[in-house]
C-alpha cells in the first residue's frame, strides 16, 4: 500500500502546486468539494501535506476536522467535534441532521471549519445505507448554515463515485467535483528535484530524464517513487 504524505512531510511535498491552487480556490467558491481520483493518485497527500498546512497558515483561522467514516460515520464526526468543546447531545445528533449541523457550527473555533472525509468511499463500502444517508444529510445541512463558514472535502476513489451518486452531500446544488490524476512530467520532475535540492543535492540530468521516461508510461507512477521496483525509489541521494 502506498504511504501518504502527512502534515509532518509538508516540506518534502513537491509537484502539486497547480492542483493545490485549484483545490484551495474551489473551497472558496463551493461548500462541498469531491476530490476524486484513482488509487495511488495522491489525494490524501495533496490534502494532508498540501491543503491543510496551507489553510493553517492563513490569516483567518480554520478549524480542521479529519475523519474516516468506517461503519458509523456520524459517530466518527461526533467524536471529532466533541474534542473541540463541551459534550454533545447524542440523541439530538442522531435524530436530527440539522441539530447535528448546528452542533458542528457551535463547536468550531475561528472563522471557518473544514471537514475532511477520507476515504469517503467507506460510506458505500462499510456503512449501512441508512447510516450513510443520515451522515450525508448532516454534512449538507451544515454547509447551508448562513452563520458559519463550513466546507466539506470528500476524498473518493473515482471508481466508487457512481455508488455514491444518491447521497445528498453529492447531489447538493453547490457540490463541486475536482478530479486528480497522476502528476504530469513537470510535476514528477518537481517531486524528484525538490526534495533533493532541499538537502543540498543537484539532480544529474541524464539520470533524472531516464527516471522520468520510465515513469511516463505508468498509469500510477507515484508508488514507483516510493518503493523499489522497475524504477528504483528516487531518494535525494539516488538522483544525485
Amino acid at each position: 500500500q502506498l504511504d501518504s504524505f502527512t502534515l509532518a512531510d509538508t516540506v518534502w511535498f513537491y509537484g502539486r502546486s497547480r492542483e493545490l491552487t485549484q483545490l484551495r480556490q474551489a473551497l472558496d467558491q463551493h461548500p462541498i468539494i469531491v476530490l476524486a481520483g484513482p488509487p495511488g493518485a495522491g489525494k490524501t497527500s495533496l490534502v494532508e501535506a498540501g491543503l491543510v498546512p496551507a489553510m493553517q497558515s492563513e490569516r483567518s483561522p480554520w478549524t480542521i476536522l479529519k475523519i474516516s467514516p468506517g461503519n458509523d460515520p456520524s459517530k466518527a464526526l461526533r467524536d471529532a467535534v466533541a474534542q473541540l468543546g463541551p459534550a454533545i447531545d447524542e440523541k439530538r445528533w442522531s435524530e436530527l441532521p440539522g441539530a447535528a449541523a448546528r452542533s458542528l457550527a457551535e463547536q468550531g473555533h475561528g472563522d471557518a471549519i473544514l471537514v475532511v472525509v477520507d476515504p469517503a468511499e467507506e460510506l458505500v463500502t462499510q456503512s449501512d445505507p441508512t447510516v450513510a444517508r443520515h451522515f450525508s444529510r448532516i454534512l449538507a445541512a451544515a454547509c447551508d448554515d448562513p452563520n458559519v463558514k463550513i466546507r466539506v472535502l470528500l476524498c473518493v476513489r473515482s471508481g466508487h463515485l457512481h455508488r455514491m451518486a444518491n447521497l445528498e452531500v453529492l447531489t447538493h446544488g453547490r457540490t463541486h467535483t475536482q478530479f486528480l490524476d497522476a502528476p504530469g512530467r513537470a510535476g514528477m520532475r518537481q517531486a524528484l528535484v525538490g526534495p533533493a535540492a532541499r538537502m543540498g543535492y543537484e539532480s544529474e540530468g541524464a539520470l533524472l530524464e531516464r527516471v522520468l521516461d520510465e515513469l511516463s508510461g505508468e498509469v500510477a507512477p507515484l508508488p514507483l517513487l516510493q518503493f523499489d521496483g522497475r524504477v528504483r525509489r528516487p531518494t535525494p541521494c539516488s538522483v544525485d
